[in-house]
């Protein structure tokens, strides 16, 4: 069975994803992170770093749009983008691709992603951390099972963000425990790991959390 992924999204961040990695490594933990192009470019050393921790690095996008919004050769040129800033800053060859929002049901994003030799994924637990400001808060919310894509499996794949402030990093550390706890592994997502095809993406922010 696949461990439990720790996923983060849209970094490098040069605060938040500093403190995510600290998180990590204090929980004694490693995880995956799908990567910008246009923020890698900006801080190649912080992704070399993430790597050098132990951490999977993979593929997300140069700028963030919906595959829904571009046709074919506009998700191979943003592809292509961000996989020549993956060379130029020395990081290993993706083997996963998560498009913004988990666009991956459309045939030309299934299309692009077999040409280049990339696995789709998505998630199956959202933690909403970019509409949510209180690590307790969105632990509660998944603990409770009070909305889709709560429920936490030995195998799930968590979606967070590594660039939305301070909670994310505050979350690791009670993800990390109750994983612990429930006698559970993490790892960087592998081969083996389910995704759903069309994962819950319809977070509400909120400010009481």
């Amino acid at each position: 069975m696949s461990p439990v992924a720790l996923t983060f999204d849209d970094g490098p961040h040069p605060q938040w994803t500093p403190a995510v990695l600290d998180a990590l490594a204090e929980a004694s933990v490693t995880a995956t992170f799908f990567i910008q192009g246009d923020r890698l470019l900006a801080r190649p050393g912080l992704a070399r770093a993430t790597v050098a921790e132990g951490h999977s690095v993979q593929a997300h996008c140069d700028r963030h749009r919906s595959h829904h919004q571009l046709s074919k050769a506009e998700i191979t040129a943003d592809l292509d983008r961000l996989l020549h800033a993956m060379r130029t800053a020395g990081l290993p060859r993706p083997s996963f691709w998560r498009p913004p929002y988990g666009d991956i049901a459309a045939p030309r994003s299934q299309e692009v992603a077999a040409g280049h030799g990339l696995r789709l994924v998505t998630w199956t637990v959202e933690s909403c951390d970019w509409a949510r400001d209180s690590a307790a808060a969105i632990f509660s919310e998944l603990l409770a099972e009070r909305r889709p894509a709560t429920r936490l499996e030995p195998d799930s794949i968590i979606l967070m963000h590594d660039s939305v402030g301070a909670h994310t990093a505050e979350l690791v550390h009670l993800l990390a425990a109750e994983i612990r706890n429930r006698g559970w592994t993490c790892g960087p997502i592998s081969r083996a790991a389910r995704t759903p095809e069309r994962p819950f993406n319809a977070c509400q922010p909120s400010s009481g959390g």
